[in-house]
């Protein structure tokens, strides 16, 4: 089974799945992420040495399809209240 732990074994920060999303992480993507329906929430490496795009937020909130972006933010809180906003 794949899981952030498979695909980013050098990852450093937590990965909290919220309620109802997947693990979708894949080690050809730039970070681990989760899924639900069409809105995918990357969580990029607390080290922004590590990251793909260090100029880049730790988490964004993606709709797939549409390619659009709803929520780019450091603060984890902020994602939380975004997606209980969304139910």
């Amino acid at each position: 089974m794949r899981t952030y732990k498979t695909e980013f074994p050098d990852y450093d920060g937590d990965f909290e799945l919220l309620p109802g999303f997947v693990d979708d992480s894949w080690h050809n993507d730039a970070c681990p992420c989760m899924l639900k329906g069409d809105i995918l929430i990357s969580v990029d490496y607390v080290d922004e040495k590590l990251r793909e795009f260090p100029d880049v937020k730790r988490f964004m909130v993606l709709t797939l399809g549409r390619d659009e972006t709803l929520l780019e933010t450091d603060d984890w809180s902020e994602v939380v209240q975004f997606i209980k906003g969304r139910a």
